[in-house]
């Protein structure tokens, strides 16, 4: 495994963007998904007809607009994940843990600022987290060399970037 202390200001800023990049793809997937999910329900409550089998009509209108409004949820989370990811600066590079961060620690590499989950670059893994997670908030703030425990496990902080 490539050792991230060696790297150059330039590989690591291109990781950090690399990372922005992925998780804005997942986002705006996450947001077309759930904008088409809207447009068969709303589709979905338009077409239904009455029916002889009395409440029926009724019944599947009602079941689609508390999917609508299900899905406009999530759509407007999403936007503000779209939104929290637009304002990070992929070619900062900080001491201090802070959104937009790659983390390295002794229980693999994180890279903070929307929850997308794990990805992989080349040869790497990178779990990516939102400073409001647990785990995210434990890191918030911290420098080269701390530790703490979460869920029983001790992290130590190699590298911040």
């Amino acid at each position: 495994m490539l050792l991230i202390d060696s790297m150059t200001t330039a590989k690591k800023i291109a990781i950090k963007k690399q990372l922005h990049a992925a998780c804005k793809e997942l986002l705006m997937q996450r947001v077309n998904g759930i904008k088409n999910a809207i447009a068969d329900a709303q589709q979905t409550a338009n077409t239904e007809t009455k029916s002889s089998s009395g409440d029926k009509y009724e019944t599947t209108r009602a079941m689609m607009h508390l999917e609508i409004e299900k899905n406009t949820t999530q759509l407007l989370e999403a936007n503000k994940q779209l939104l929290m990811l637009d304002q990070i600066k992929s070619e900062r590079i900080s001491c201090q843990i802070e959104n937009g961060a790659v983390i390295v620690t002794n229980h693999g590499q994180f890279y903070l600022a929307v929850s997308a989950g794990k990805i992989n670059l080349d040869t790497q893994s990178f779990m990516c987290i939102s400073a409001a997670s647990p785990i995210g908030q434990q890191f918030m703030k911290k420098e080269v060399g701390h530790t703490f425990i979460f869920q029983g496990r001790t992290y130590e902080l190699h590298d911040i970037y």
